[in-house]
């Protein structure tokens, strides 16, 4: 299986300490030829609790090959 995530990178710009950035959108699409066995998503890197995640389709599900979330 291969996974495909649009766009790569996120940029949110200056942020005022306090204040939110208008929603970003990313797609995972199942790009390989088997299944996609998906776990949960979560936020990792540096400063994960600075973000949010507001909407989640893809955790614990498989893809067949094409499908995205």
């Amino acid at each position: 299986p291969g996974a495909t995530l649009t766009p790569q990178a996120l940029s949110f710009g200056n942020q005022q300490p306090g204040t939110s950035s208008a929603a970003r959108t990313v797609t995972l699409t199942s790009s390989g030829t088997g299944d996609l066995d998906i776990g949960p998503v979560i936020l990792a890197g540096e400063n994960p609790d600075q973000f949010t995640i507001s909407s989640n389709n893809c955790s614990s599900r498989v893809m067949a090959s094409g499908d995205s979330c």
